[in-house]
């Protein structure tokens, strides 16, 4: 039976998925990451005395016992700031450097005898890659975001129509940014996206379609709610999400321009914006991080989410959203593409578009109703696409590539 080393930096709902579904398969020989703990373990309690809550994002079954392999030593020194104020600094960068070589040794030593592939995932896997062909192993490559020249094309029209919005330190500003993503594609034959969007950004940029399967993330688990009247209230609008200027956030501000006194909205993020942009979000209700439980009850207290994503290899804050009845109003670069269906389940909008977000903002405002029809039916597509789905389809592909 094909066995598979799932490697992962950053332990999250996606590679979680992803190792979760070959266990569940049998199919799992190891699963490596940088920071994890097993649940009822010593070290889970000892970091949650010390991080609360957030720790829990990084633990796993008991199931896993065994076949967990962490790498921690620099994504704990990245995490204590007092280490920062001694000069010692480490960047996300030297985190993933660090655990892509250590992962490849363990794979250069030959001591997974039961492994017959290895999954990985882009801009940290360069290595590992490497030593997975030395040894024969079947790999596959995930990449979770749009192939990065889309993005430096979309960051350059929008540097080009405004550059006040864009900040100046983006994503790939770095001239030799997307160097190890294209040294690492150019040695797999076997992609995973989980967007149509971004499959669609790699053919755009030469790759062939027949060795890109698209496999959507999965959904949270659905939350029925009650959906309250809009008559006598404002439309209470979400955005949650970093503040990059990829983001289209800057468009929504534009759509509701004018419409203070119909609507509140509330944007919950951070990361590295514009002045513009910060300037442009404080005047409405801003939050700069919640926990994850926070985030999944304020969309449901939403009416509407507007996410004006100008690039996503899938936004999972998209089906957040709907898993908690939520109509979303998002763009088709995105995993809106794939689950919206116009006007039934959600609304696609062009990108860029801020006119278009506002006369959907307008409509909803004008047939009330169609928050709870339409989330309603937001909730049935989340509820068809559970992580286990994920999952056993992840299983069905790596199966298929044995054949």
């Amino acid at each position: 039976m094909a066995k598979f080393v799932v490697s992962s930096a950053i332990l999250n709902e996606n590679s979680r998925g992803v190792a979760v579904g070959l266990l569940r398969a049998s199919k799992l020989s190891l699963f490596c990451t940088t920071l994890a703990f097993l649940r009822g373990s010593w070290l889970l309690k000892l970091f949650l005395f010390l991080c609360r809550e957030k720790v829990l994002t990084r633990a796993l079954d008991s199931d896993f016992s065994g076949i967990l392999r962490i790498f921690p030593k620099l994504a704990i020194i990245q995490k204590i700031p007092f280490l920062h104020c001694l000069g010692l600094r480490i960047s996300a960068n030297d985190v993933c450097l660090d655990f892509d070589r250590r992962v490849s040794h363990l794979l250069d030593k030959g001591a997974l005898v039961d492994a017959n592939g290895v999954y990985v995932y882009a801009d940290q896997s360069y290595e590992t890659i490497r030593a997975a062909k030395k040894r024969g192993l079947l790999i596959v490559y995930e990449l979770q975001i749009a192939y990065y020249k889309e993005i430096q094309s979309i960051i350059s029209r929008e540097n080009k129509k405004n550059n006040s919005w864009v900040e100046s330190n983006h994503l790939y500003s770095d001239s030799d940014a997307g160097t190890r993503i294209d040294k690492e594609l150019s040695l797999v034959e076997h992609l995973v996206v989980a967007s149509s969007y971004t499959k669609r950004t790699l053919i755009k940029y030469g790759f062939g379609d027949k060795k890109i399967r698209v496999i959507p993330y999965g959904f949270p688990p659905a939350f029925h709610k009650d959906y309250l009247p809009l008559k006598g209230r404002k439309l209470r609008l979400l955005y949650v999400g970093s503040l990059g200027v990829t983001k289209g956030v800057r468009y929504l501000l534009d759509a509701v321009e004018g419409l203070e006194d119909k609507i509140d909205l509330t944007i919950v993020g951070s990361g590295n914006s514009s002045a513009a942009l910060q300037e442009g979000i404080l005047k409405h209700r801003y939050i700069e991080s919640l926990p994850h439980a926070k985030v999944l009850e304020y969309m449901r207290e939403s009416d509407l989410f507007v996410f004006p994503t100008l690039s996503d290899g899938f936004g999972m804050v998209i089906a957040e959203a709907m898993s908690q009845g939520t109509p979303v109003v998002t763009t088709p670069n995105s995993c809106g593409g794939d689950f919206i269906h116009q006007g039934y389940n959600g609304w696609l909008v062009p990108p860029s578009d801020s006119q278009a977000i506002r006369r959907r903002i307008l409509e909803i405002l004008e047939r009330p109703f169609l928050i709870e029809q339409v989330g309603r039916e937001a909730v049935k597509t989340a509820e068809l696409r559970p992580w286990s789905v994920y999952g056993e389809e992840i299983v069905d592909f790596v199966d298929s590539l044995k054949k």
